[in-house]
């Protein structure tokens, strides 16, 4: 079905009509849809009357004073019938209640296996997710020390929970991850040599430059 155009005659009349009219009779006088008059409406910044809107029912008007302003809830309600109404604690809905996870349940995040141990919503994220391969070798070796951390051994990542064992496993230090870690470690010996040597002869010239100065 073709679109009915706005021709300046028909929006003459919708300015005419919309004040004081229902979008549903002007629809209907019209013989357009709903939204055809709601869109036009705004692209024309046309409003509704104070008077309109004031004859809609369920609107407040200036002034209006509600029965129960200043008065306690037990006063108007009755508790019982109000804790039916309140959200309780633990109480999933909508969005939130689709997208839980119970304990127990695993996820791959930031390329890791990783399993949920609680629902405490005090702890942050990355508490309530633990990485299964620390789990694996704190199982095996307790609590893993300050200072360091629990990692693959080269070529042996995976997040297959049944490839995830102790053997696969290594705990290292904070600063030996840092040094793995670092770009150069994964370049040919004779270039990162030369990346190491051009940084500290960039080093002596800054180093020089600024004495000069």
């Amino acid at each position: 079905m073709t679109a009915k155009k706005w021709t300046p005659a028909c929006e003459a009349t919708l300015r005419a009509l919309y004040p004081d009219t229902s979008n549903p009779e002007i629809a209907r006088r019209m013989g357009r849809t709903e939204a055809s008059i709601a869109n036009r409406s705004v692209k024309l910044g046309l409003r509704k009357s104070e008077a309109f809107m004031a004859s809609k029912p369920g609107v407040f008007k200036p002034g209006h004073r509600t029965w129960n302003r200043g008065k306690a809830m037990s006063e108007w309600m009755d508790p019982e019938a109000a804790k039916a109404t309140q959200f309780h604690k633990g109480t999933l809905n909508g969005r939130a209640a689709r997208l839980y996870r119970r304990v127990g349940s695993y996820r791959i995040a930031d390329g890791q296996l990783q399993v949920k141990v609680t629902d405490d919503d005090s702890l942050r994220g990355n508490r309530r997710w633990q990485p299964v391969h620390r789990r694996v070798w704190e199982a095996a070796n307790g609590p893993v020390p300050p200072g360091h951390l629990v990692v693959f051994k080269r070529g042996q990542h995976t997040v297959a929970l049944e490839e995830i064992t102790l053997d696969r496993l290594e705990c290292i230090t904070r600063a030996e991850n840092m040094r793995r870690n670092s770009f150069w470690e994964n370049l040919p010996p004779e270039v990162a040599q030369l990346v190491q040597l051009r940084g500290a002869l960039n080093r002596k010239i800054n180093n020089r430059e600024r004495s000069e100065k």
